[in-house]
């Protein structure tokens, strides 16, 4: 039920399922989002999403005017 990036070879007219293999996310607290490559293959970059349902509120943050009240 995790999100992530396999590795699998490419050969065509080939079944190389068997040769398939996890790479990078599959954590069952995020979502993978995006990933890319590099142009020569050695490093991907994969980019995690969370959700937050929480709420916070701040006072007397420097900079920051109250909204106006109506």
């Amino acid at each position: 039920g995790a999100w992530g990036v396999f590795f699998q070879p490419f050969l065509p007219g080939s079944d190389t399922s068997p040769g398939r293999r996890p790479l990078a996310g599959f954590a069952h607290d995020s979502d993978a989002e995006t990933f890319g490559i590099s142009p020569d293959g050695t490093r991907l970059a994969l980019s995690l999403g969370e959700v937050s349902r929480s709420l916070m509120i701040v006072e007397g943050l420097s900079g920051v005017s109250p909204p106006a009240r109506r």
